[in-house]
């Protein structure tokens, strides 16, 4: 509704601005470019995509929230110590669990 005020508002000066002066013939260029200048800018302001502004938000500067994930099972390899000084390394299975940091 608003955009169609401004629109018929920026016809009616032009309209009105358009209509021959004897008083101002004298000037020759600068009415027409005048009138053009200020419909374009009546009309390019009235008919541009309007710009939101975001709300403020309080949360941007708030301590995260403490969030936890499932970390799945998976295989490892544990070494194992044998009492004549070999090493080896045995397959074991850590099971899934729940990380909360």
């Amino acid at each position: 509704m608003k955009k169609l005020v401004v629109v018929l508002v920026a016809g009616l000066l032009v309209a009105g601005l358009a209509a021959p002066n004897p008083a101002l013939a004298w000037w020759g260029f600068w009415p027409g470019f005048g009138v053009g200048a200020l419909t374009g800018l009546v009309l390019g302001g009235a008919l541009v995509a309007p710009f939101y502004y975001y709300p403020y938000a309080s949360y941007y500067y708030a301590a995260p929230q403490p969030f936890c994930y499932a970390q799945p099972g998976y295989w490892s390899q544990a070494a194992m110590h044998q009492d004549n000084g070999f090493t080896t390394h045995q397959n074991v299975w850590a099971p899934p669990q729940q990380v909360c940091p």
